[in-house]
């Protein structure tokens, strides 16, 4: 019987890396997406000595389009992924006035909601051709609230917010 696999963005830190930790230890292969390559690989070998489950690393800057253009590859020509993590993300704190896009805003866009939709996109096709598979976009408390100088990090939440409640219906 082959394991479920699941595909978390921003796997290497914080939220995406308990995600990693709470799959490996339900039964699910992985595919783990982040920038940071070594922290990917030190990961895999834990969880996959720890939890006998195969694991695919990606290091992807999901900034960086060509990067992204790979994962939408896995996503849509890989081994079919049940569970989609949508969790990348970053906020740049920075002043609309004083900084250029270019070298705040831009990145933190791309990741969080350039990348999120394009990802969306890719695995869609075979999870709706499998009648199964879910998409978990992570969300936050700022895309509900403000915090002066994160406008694009608050509108970003804000929109994965958004976009979470309106998938109920």
């Amino acid at each position: 019987m082959t394991r479920p696999v699941a595909l978390i963005t921003g796997a290497s830190s914080g939220i995406g890396l308990s995600f990693a930790h709470h799959l490996a230890r339900t039964g699910h292969d992985l595919v783990i997406v982040a920038r940071r390559e070594d922290r990917l690989r030190d990961l895999a070998e834990q969880l996959s000595v720890e939890h006998g489950i195969d694991i695919e690393v990606i290091a992807a800057d999901l900034a960086d389009p060509d990067d992204l253009d790979v994962v939408e590859e896995r996503l849509e020509a890989g081994d079919p992924i049940a569970l989609f993590v949508n969790n990348a993300g970053f906020a740049i704190p920075a002043n609309v006035a004083e900084e250029s896009y270019e070298d705040s805003w831009g990145p933190s866009i791309n990741v969080m909601l350039t990348s999120h939709q394009r990802a969306i996109r890719a695995a869609l096709p075979y999870m709706r051709k499998a009648k199964f598979g879910r998409i978990v976009n992570v969300a936050s408390t700022e895309g509900v609230g403000a915090t002066p100088g994160n406008s694009p990090y608050v509108a970003a939440k804000h929109i994965a917010w958004v976009d979470k409640v309106l998938s109920r219906l």
